[in-house]
């Protein structure tokens, strides 16, 4: 089912003509908010690559996190010995002192923030569930479109 579908199935049960037509999108991509918020589905992780240059401590990731599992680096331009990064705290990642990344804050939805300050270039993996950017174009489809029927029909008899 696209986006489309769904919206028009859902002001056929309303049975209010066009007078919802607006207001339909909304509150469609305000339940996904909340169901994203509250459940954690497969379709949600994320692997993102990170390129570290020297001296830059803060990456901003192009999505919001609602959980990072794992953040991982190797010196640049290798593909072994990973080196996985522990989380800590806000008062910690302040200290001004630069070498292997060691360390890792999380900052915000979004940024992470590395301690100590990189000492070189590294590439690096982060692993984790990222909340959806709800599609608007009516031929959009989403994993919960056609999932997530099978799931709530039950519930709703």
């Amino acid at each position: 089912m696209n986006l489309g579908e769904f919206h028009t199935l859902l002001k056929d049960s309303l049975k209010r003509g066009d007078a919802l037509d607006t207001v339909i999108p909304k509150y469609v991509s305000m339940a996904v908010s909340f169901i994203e918020r509250n459940y954690s589905f497969k379709y949600m992780e994320q692997l993102m690559l990170l390129q570290m240059v020297e001296g830059d401590r803060v990456v901003e990731l192009s999505r919001y996190y609602k959980k990072v599992e794992f953040v991982r680096f190797a010196p640049y331009q290798t593909v072994a010995d990973y080196t996985y990064l522990y989380p800590t705290e806000a008062n910690q990642i302040f200290r001004p002192s630069t070498g292997t990344p060691a360390e890792l804050y999380l900052l915000g939805t979004n940024k992470l923030i590395f301690n100590p300050i990189p000492d070189g270039a590294y590439s690096g993996e982060v692993m984790m569930l990222a909340y959806t950017d709800w599609p608007t174009a009516d031929d959009s489809k989403h994993y919960l479109l056609d999932m997530a029927v099978d799931y709530f029909s039950d519930r709703l008899r």
